[in-house]
């Protein structure tokens, strides 16, 4: 158990825990026992020392259905470095709709607080708009970084057919520069390769 919250920052084992089914089961029964006010006290206080979670991260067959989906996150996250799911994930569109979910009730609070220790445990994050946001205004950028390598100037058309996003996204610059909405940072970038 210390060996698991260690590695995993938190005691919220599931019960069919599959690298180690013995903890899992373990971890159970000292919560049934716990409850039932039949664990030993010193067996109490070493739990304790170690902030064991009497609850667990939920009740029943929804915490099991959660705790498989976790799994799955912690999987996703192993192969792909991060916990940004897509919605519309091909490859498992339960998963993407659970991290949808997920990042529902991080928004309005309604996480329990469980659950929410175990998506930090895997730097999950809750919020992503701005993130998702700042990586396609980032990568646009890459692209007008490239054109200027090309064409020695920034005047992509708004209407470039060789990429069409690229042209309404310099527009959408412009406009927003114009209206005063262009955040500081941007406009640093924009400004370092010489914008017009």
């Amino acid at each position: 158990m210390v060996e698991y919250k260690n590695q995993h920052g938190n005691t919220i084992v599931p019960q069919r825990y599959d690298e180690d089914p013995k903890l899992g089961i373990w971890v159970s029964k000292q919560r049934c026992l716990y409850k039932t006010d039949k664990l030993n006290p010193n067996r109490v206080d070493l739990l304790k020392s170690i902030d064991f979670e009497w609850n667990g991260a939920g009740k029943g067959i929804d915490n099991e259905k959660w705790m498989n989906m976790f799994q799955k996150l912690v999987e996703y996250k192993e192969q792909h470095k991060n916990t940004l799911v897509p919605q519309r994930y091909d490859e498992d569109p339960k998963l993407g709709r659970w991290v949808i979910r997920q990042r529902n009730y991080y928004r309005v609070d309604k996480l329990l607080p469980n659950r929410y220790a175990l998506l930090k445990s895997i730097d999950f994050t809750g919020d992503t708009r701005g993130k998702v946001d700042y990586e396609k205004w980032t990568s646009m950028f890459q692209r007008l970084v490239e054109y200027k390598k090309e064409h020695k100037n920034t005047k992509v058309p708004q209407q470039y057919d060789e990429d069409p996003k690229l042209g309404m996204w310099v527009h959408t610059q412009r406009s927003n520069y114009q209206k005063d909405k262009l955040l500081p940072k941007r406009l640093v970038l924009l400004n370092s390769i010489d914008f017009t």
